[in-house]
């Protein structure tokens, strides 16, 4: 059921209340600059000052964030409470479209709980920097896309189809990389245009094209002429994005004609030979290699703002990704890990090679999960294809953030893993039982490094165990009770969820600049060599 219930809004309100706690207490600190705000936050007051600037990308994000300057003033708080808007707002439009997606309760909350959870979509919202707002003018495509496919009126489809070409010209208009959003809508546009070609169900294993309408919710009569979709997707983004830019070219410092800015803006991604001691590789990102060191500050203790993820989650989310693929096809990755040593060995770049394997791999995986009918999980692991993929194909430096577009489904497709788990029901209580004490084990020593920092005037064992007993006495009872008839897997899950919000509160102090000692905030820094 992919309409809204109660229990939907319910949960709604309550996400969105804690995201909007975590984005808006204690904003304004810190007070000074950080980071790219050095940029942005400045580019916006330029709007204000009628002072002329060259800005390397699309103006929207700015003249946002001025919306908050003019209001509240140029300072900490004027900067960065218009992005904490959209950071808030982004973790319930991942629950909406996860819902619409999958049309359940489970996945979508669960996608919601781990995206409030996430390290990095909280500092890109408590920093005046512009990539959280290409994310949720992405998802919002997506979201009204899916809408006028499952509209209930062909009136109403119009009218969401309308708002799809809207969402992604702001997104456009934000940055070029909203680009991507394309590629996964006109995949799935042509599925179901096609639906019903003998070749398209021979090759998908389809006994009717009804599987595909039904597998995303759509209605036949809501698919619209093409000249709809070309004025919806092509027209109207174009046209909104060049509006946009319009605005700015007074402001522009070079004197050039909209398309002059253009050329110029090219050539300086295009020719940009600068590194920086941050910067890292596309294919480092999901295994969060290097993070990006937005704040420090060491008077009156260590304040820092790191610019990471939660590493449960992401490191959960190549698994779950792994296994999506797996799912697909198990010969798959014997495919992809074959042509990476004959890359190896012709080429000699190992790294590069078995990265480009694993997006080949990827690839495959989603025709295949789309032939065993799939479609929705087909479907997320294409967006992070297409919103991953192409900085593989990028030549300057690079940074973790990059990844932000992919993220949101990422994490999805991590909830969508859960969700198996949850149902998962193995003859064998083995795996079930190792998996008790990795969980039990990881979430005592992480409830004990939390209550060690809040409680750090006590000795450092007393000071640990006053978070790690709680939690361990928790779990071995929640194991062994009876509660709402739950499965260990079940159980698992939840615990799961409860771990990576411990391990989000771990990291919080990191990435809120809030003080700590050195010992504490050496605690956090995982790998020293790369983290640091």
């Amino acid at each position: 059921m992919r309409k809204l219930t109660r229990l939907d809004w319910y949960f709604l309100g309550g996400i969105t209340l804690a995201a909007f706690l975590l984005r808006f207490i204690n904003l304004a600190h810190p007070k000074e600059i950080v980071f790219d705000e050095t940029y942005f936050a400045n580019f916006a007051h330029n709007y204000l000052t009628n002072t002329k600037f060259f800005d390397a990308e699309p103006p929207l994000a700015k003249f946002i964030i001025a919306g908050g300057e003019k209001i509240w003033g140029f300072n900490s708080f004027g900067w960065r409470v218009l992005p904490a808007l959209f950071g808030t707002l982004l973790i319930p439009l991942i629950y909406v479209l996860t819902k619409k997606l999958f049309g359940s309760y489970l996945v979508p909350m669960l996608a919601a709980l781990l995206a409030l959870f996430d390290g990095l979509l909280l500092v890109e919202s408590r920093t005046a920097v512009i990539d959280i707002f290409v994310v949720f003018f992405n998802l919002a495509t997506y979201l009204a896309f899916f809408m006028s496919l499952q509209a209930t009126t062909r009136k109403r489809s119009f009218w969401w189809l309308a708002a799809t070409g809207v969402f992604f010209g702001l997104g456009l208009a934000t940055k070029w990389i909203a680009l991507a959003c394309i590629v996964p809508i006109l995949v799935v546009l042509g599925l179901l245009v096609l639906a019903d070609r003998s070749w398209l169900k021979k090759a998908l294993a389809l006994k009717s094209g009804d599987q595909l309408y039904r597998a995303f919710g759509a209605k036949r009569s809501n698919i619209q002429a093409w000249l709809a979709y070309g004025i919806f997707l092509a027209v109207i983004p174009a046209a909104l994005y060049f509006y946009i830019f319009s605005k700015h070219v007074p402001f522009d410092s070079t004197g050039e004609s909209i398309w002059g800015i253009h050329k110029q803006i090219f050539n300086y991604h295009h020719n940009l030979q600068a590194t920086h001691p941050y910067g890292s590789v596309w294919y480092t990102w999901p295994f969060m290699v290097r993070p990006v060191a937005y704040y420090f500050n060491a008077s009156g203790g260590w304040s820092a703002i790191v610019a990471m993820g939660n590493p449960l989650i992401w490191w959960s989310g190549v698994v779950a990704a792994g296994y999506a693929v797996w799912r697909g096809s198990k010969e798959v990755l014997a495919v992809a890990a074959s042509l990476g040593v004959l890359a190896v060995i012709t080429s000699g770049d190992l790294k590069r090679w078995i990265a480009f394997s694993v997006l080949l791999a990827i690839a495959v995986g989603v025709w295949q999960l789309a032939r065993k009918g799939q479609y929705v999980v087909a479907f997320v692991l294409l967006a992070i294809l297409a919103h991953f993929g192409p900085w593989s194909l990028i030549s300057r430096v690079l940074f973790i953030y990059h990844y932000l577009a992919a993220l949101p489904f990422v994490i999805i497709l991590l909830a969508w893993a859960l969700s198996q788990v949850w149902k998962w029901k193995p003859k064998d209580a083995s795996p079930l039982v190792f998996s008790w004490v990795i969980l039990a084990g990881s979430a005592a020593l992480l409830a004990g490094l939390v209550s060690r920092t809040i409680f750090g005037a006590l000795p450092m064992i007393p000071g640990f165990l006053i978070g790690a007993a709680p939690i361990l006495a928790g779990i071995v009872y929640f194991i062994f009770a009876d509660v709402r008839k739950l499965t260990w897997a079940q159980k698992q899950v939840i615990v799961f969820i409860v771990l990576c919000g411990l391990a989000f509160f771990f990291f919080l102090p990191i990435l809120t600049a809030m003080p700590l000692d050195t010992a504490d905030y050496y605690r956090r820094m995982w790998f020293r060599s790369s983290w640091i």
